[in-house]
């Protein structure tokens, strides 16, 4: 009997017997439900009323919450806001009205009118998004310091923290599909699909964003399939994990709630629990530029040798090679080349240039690497919250407990690359000014048993400006720069980027990637007669390797309109500047960009000379919800 068969029946039985063990738990009364999308607009709501004080029991560290949840956060917000001093303002009102109707499900349940049954909702949610991008040139792709390896970033647009998804240049139609159902009254599933029709591309794409199966325990809730997370107190982005790279397969067990603990241990408060499994993609990258990236005493022209020869042949024979039309052969011949025993060098970058790739190279020894984390959350009192996060990239499913407790970590051969910290947020609801603090703290790799190279985010947010509460205003600023180690955060040169904090060519933590700052600014003003409007700024400074800090300044302006507790109309414009007299000269460019630099074009200008200066684009979205 094959290897493939003996696989394939021991997937079965783990199946059939995780299937009886599910089983024999008891199912409680109320019916099984799935989660709410992280872009939902009900964070919004639930953050803004407990940051008021109409909500003490929110918890806002360890998102997605699940549909049942959120109306239990709903009924407690209106029993709050009943004795609250700003129970009568409009904005409150509106607010719980919202939360009451996307809800209005869970709540018929948690209050027993409505019998437990089985449904099928064919339409959650419909999106339909008109967007209008620039065509971006190949150089501008080199700017797009939000992937690591955004194999697709000359014909795509990505926006951070939107599920990885690529939304193609020019003017574009974009759909956003939502159903769920229940099933054997406690089976919910949940379906995802997006699709784009782009007149550049002369295309229509269609993709399963997120779907998933979740099973209600007793306290538990377990979901299987593919999902975002959010992990973290950051709005604009956490360090650890969003919704910036697209969501991955993974196993999701957590809390359904938040509870007391038993005995003494009730003294720390409302308790919260999460933990994952995950399998990311198969190809993973390659960085075979680790050494130019990283320079040591060496010359640079023997650093760029070393870079693409893995054997250290000298320049004289690596220049010989690829001017010979056969050197792929005659690399063959050489048992010491091994690049060349795995494809052409120079064929390779060809390939990638067409492609439109910073980084066209699979790892060769890394293949669907394992991805796990957990985190706890403690709401100690009504104005306290802290929590605690561990994520962990390792390479084989046996090297789980190696990773976990962090041995041989920063070997070549190592198990795993690991980020551990903690978020806190303080709510302070003053009457005359509420205030709401809150930041992260998280280290990346381990050192003597603690986390090293630490990166940070602090956060201020006021529900209301004096006595408007229709005024809200938020700062937000996150770095991952460190002057002594640049390159810890999100890369993993031990495993040549093997074992780097990406899925899909996306960063899995803050979008403003290796080596950098950022400071999100916005304001939100709610105006009579369902409107809002949300002016925003945005600043990310990146460092180089040397050289000044490459900076994006992005203007955005949200209007909002709600016609009705249904149907929302959403209008914005984003105009980005990008500052940068070093291109090329970043972790993940810098290897390609000494390759093509000194080769002249037709014009007689190096190919990196049309890309130094500043440079800038718009885009227009115009979006129509509808919410059933």
């Amino acid at each position: 009997m094959s290897q493939k068969t003996l696989g394939k029946i021991r997937s079965g039985l783990t199946a059939l017997i995780l299937f009886c063990l599910l089983s024999s738990f008891r199912v409680p009364l109320s019916s099984a439900q799935t989660n709410v999308s992280l872009d939902s607009r009900a964070y919004q709501d639930l953050e803004w009323l407990a940051a008021l004080g109409c909500l003490p029991p929110f918890m806002a560290g360890t998102k997605p919450l699940s549909r049942t949840e959120a109306a239990i956060f709903t009924l407690q917000a209106e029993r709050y806001s009943q004795t609250h001093a700003r129970a009568r303002e409009a904005s409150v009102i509106c607010a719980l009205n919202r939360l009451r109707y996307d809800f209005r499900q869970e709540i018929a349940n948690l209050q027993g009118f409505s019998p437990k049954q089985n449904f099928l909702k064919p339409v959650e949610t419909l999106k339909i998004t008109c967007a209008d991008h620039p065509h971006l040139s190949e150089h501008q792709a080199l700017f797009d310091h939000q992937a690591l390896f955004d194999h697709q970033a000359p014909l795509y647009v990505v926006r951070e923290n939107n599920y990885g998804r690529k939304e193609p240049e020019g003017f574009s139609l974009l759909g956003d599909w939502h159903l769920r159902g229940q099933v054997l009254n406690r089976l919910g599933f949940h379906v995802r699909s997006s699709w784009s029709m782009n007149d550049t591309l002369c295309q229509t794409r269609f993709e399963f964003t997120e779907s998933y199966l979740q099973y209600e325990l007793e306290h538990l809730y377990l979901n299987i399939g593919r999902e975002s997370l959010w992990w973290g107190q950051g709005v604009h982005g956490t360090l650890q994990l969003t919704n910036n790279a697209t969501p991955f397969n993974l196993i999701h067990l957590s809390s359904k709630s938040p509870v007391v603990l038993p005995s003494f241990l009730r003294y720390l408060g409302l308790f919260r629990f999460s933990f994952f499994f995950a399998e990311l993609e198969k190809d993973r990258p390659y960085d075979d530029h680790k050494k130019t990236a990283q320079p040591d005493n060496q010359p640079a022209d023997n650093q760029h040798a070393d870079s693409l020869d893995g054997d250290n042949l000298d320049g004289d024979n690596r220049d010989a090679d690829s001017r010979d039309g056969n050197s792929r052969d005659a690399g063959r011949l050489d048992g010491n080349n091994r690049e060349a025993d795995r494809l052409d060098v120079d064929n390779r970058d060809a390939d990638s240039q067409q492609a439109g790739s910073l980084h066209p190279d699979v790892h060769p020894d890394i293949h669907s690497p394992k991805f796990s984390g957990m985190t706890i959350s403690l709401k100690v009192n009504p104005y306290f919250e802290i929590g605690f996060i561990r994520t962990f990239l390792f390479r084989r499913g046996n090297d789980f407990l190696d990773a976990f407790l962090a041995r041989r970590e920063n070997e070549s051969d190592g198990p795993g690359n690991q980020q551990a910290g903690c978020n806190w947020r303080i709510t302070l609801p003053f009457r005359l000014q509420p205030v709401t603090l809150y930041g992260e703290h998280a280290g990346e790799d381990e050192a003597n048993l603690y986390p090293k190279d630490w990166a940070h985010l602090a956060g201020i947010y006021l529900p209301a400006i004096g006595p408007l509460a229709q005024l809200r205003f938020r700062a937000e600023y996150a770095s991952t720069h460190a002057s002594d180690n640049p390159l810890a955060w999100y890369t993993h040169a031990a495993s040549d980027e093997g074992l780097s904090y990406t899925y899909k060519g996306r960063i899995m933590g803050h979008h403003m990637g290796v080596d950098a700052d950022d400071l999100y600014l916005a304001l939100e003003w709610e105006l009579p007669g369902s409107l809002k409007v949300r002016p925003a700024f945005d600043y990310e400074r990146k460092w180089p390797l040397e050289g000044t800090p490459q900076k994006k300044y992005q203007y955005l302006v949200s209007v909002e309109y709600s016609w009705s507790a249904s149907l929302l109309l959403t209008a914005q414009l984003r105009r980005e500047f990008l500052r940068d007299q070093n291109p090329g000269a970043y972790y993940y460019d810098k290897g390609e960009a000494e390759q093509q630099q000194g080769e002249e074009d037709t014009t007689g200008n190096t190919a990196s000379a049309s890309n130094t200066g500043s440079t800038s684009n718009t885009s227009i979205y115009l979006t129509l919800q509808l919410i059933f």
